[in-house]
């Protein structure tokens, strides 16, 4: 058959676009042989494989805001290929695992096989419109072998992922050059701006499995730390340890064992035993998980910021773990001591102290008291653990102890601080010496003073009466005078 011009040209066209567009894209899934970084111990799924591959061409049309807006015949934007895959997970810690079915919902960012993933919410994403990319998941391939009608899967896959594209990162494939694609994937489109023109849909159910918090630190010295709250909305979930020992109360006295079942809602305690690799515990369960919930890249490939964002194609059985990282703290003891010394030791009242040990970061203090009347000797009055090795510990006396019957000459404090060793005991000690109290000397007596006045002799005289009856006359002759004078008047 003779090739007309027209034809001539548009093949020509179509193979120049494909060779500008050529260039691997951000998105492109990883074809190699990946990365083989060890998961974390909440890793839920690793990208194993890449099925399917293929291409599409087009740009992003980024003025395309609303999810309505029909499929465009055109680009305005420079087009480039974009290839295509069904991204496939399993779950790291399987011995037998499943395949896990995912979409790329994230076209500016790559992956490859070999990095992990945890399953996260549509908010966590943050992706548009994953609503409509849910329809799309459950009403084509793989979940509908059949849908669209293409020839392979390879071309299903391509076609899928570009109408799922054109939802979430509005990239568009030309009708020009690309009519079975772009017809495909613009079919694809219209049916599920259709199907949700009523409206949005809820994310579908994500199963959910928390320890709070999911980091601690636990000192060398076996002290209990905690409480982990266990949460989510998982019935329960299997117990795994590495490195620690873990309890269902403060006191470290019941022992979870491992492999033991633990419901949401419980509180866990933990204790260091060994220094192992990723110390800390998992819980673990599996569920039937539903098509339209996300994965997101859990950080657990060094080097690795960030990873595409994938989108679970279809239903499937996936590990939900959670994982608490537990440090040891390389810690020691601190004790300190009273010492009661002197004549008077054993007569003195409550001595109390407070021993403090602060690296900076963390600071560890405790207050104790010496009972009053403690003989002559030494007794340790606090002892307090989990002390940072390297931190500054001291002693400070609150109450010295002294009374009516103990006076308090002295108290030193030896050393004066000390500093804290891992896995040993440091001390210093406060000593009171108490002596009987100075007795008060009896002051001598003032004598009384000597009388000059000769002493009576011979009978006392009896009182004399004379003067005031002498007194007491003469008052009542003046007062009848008096009244003689008044009547004489009275008559004239």
């Amino acid at each position: 058959m003779r090739t007309t011009p027209t034809v001539l040209a548009a093949t020509l066209l179509t193979a120049f676009l494909v060779g500008i567009g050529a260039a691997p894209a951000l998105a492109e899934p990883g074809t190699g042989p990946g990365v083989s970084d060890p998961p974390r111990a909440s890793t839920e799924a690793t990208v194993v494989a890449m099925r399917h591959q293929g291409g599409l061409f087009g740009a992003q049309e980024t003025a395309i805001t609303d999810p309505q807006t029909p499929y465009p015949a055109t680009i305005t934007g420079t087009g480039r290929t974009f290839s295509t895959a069904q991204i496939v997970l399993n779950d790291p810690s399987s011995s037998s695992p499943g395949d896990i079915l995912t979409y790329c919902i994230d076209l500016a960012t790559e992956t490859e096989i070999g990095v992990h993933y945890e399953l996260g919410d549509w908010s966590s994403a943050n992706v548009p419109n994953l609503d409509y990319v849910t329809y799309i998941l459950n009403n084509y391939y793989p979940v509908v072998p059949g849908a669209p009608a293409l020839s392979t899967d390879a071309e299903k896959v391509a076609a899928v992922q570009g109408a799922i594209w054109y939802f979430t990162d509005q990239f568009v494939v030309p009708r020009f050059g690309y009519l079975a694609q772009h017809d495909a994937i613009a079919a694809i489109v219209a049916a599920t701006q259709a199907a949700l023109s009523g409206g949005a849909t809820p994310a579908p159910p994500l199963p959910t499995l928390t320890i709070t918090p999911d980091t601690a630190t636990a000192p060398t010295t076996g002290d209990v730390v905690g409480p982990f709250a266990i949460g989510g909305s998982v019935s329960s979930s299997t117990l795994s340890t590495r490195g620690i020992d873990v309890f269902s109360d403060a006191a470290g006295t019941e022992s979870v064992p491992e492999g033991a079942w633990v419901p949401p809602g419980s509180s866990l305690w933990v204790r260091y035993a060994s220094t192992v690799a990723d110390e800390g515990f998992t819980l673990e369960t599996s569920q039937t998980v539903e098509a339209g919930n996300v994965f997101l890249y859990d950080g657990g490939n060094p080097g690795r910021a960030s990873a595409q964002k994938l989108i679970l194609a279809a239903q499937a059985t996936i590990p939900i773990r959670a994982s608490a990282a537990i440090t040891p703290m390389a810690a020691g003891w601190f004790a300190a001591d009273v010492t009661v010394a002197g004549v008077a030791a054993g007569l003195q009242g409550a001595i109390s102290v407070t021993a403090r040990c602060d690296d900076g970061t963390t600071v560890v203090e405790s207050s104790g008291t010496l009972a009053a009347g403690t003989p002559a000797g030494t007794t340790r009055v606090v002892t307090l653990s989990a002390v940072p090795a390297g931190a500054t510990c001291t002693v400070t006396q609150t109450a010295d102890g002294h009374t009516a019957g103990a006076v308090l000459t002295s108290t030193t404090t030896v050393p004066a601080s000390v500093v804290a060793v891992a896995n040993s005991t440091v001390s210093a000690t406060v000593t009171d010496t108490f002596a009987h109290p100075t007795p008060t000397p009896t002051p001598t007596p003032t004598p009384s003073p000597t009388s000059t006045r000769l002493p009576d002799t011979g009978a006392s005289a009896p009182p004399s009466w004379g003067m005031p009856a002498a007194l007491l006359t003469a008052g009542l002759a003046v007062m009848v005078l008096d009244h003689v004078r008044r009547r004489s008047r009275a008559s004239r």
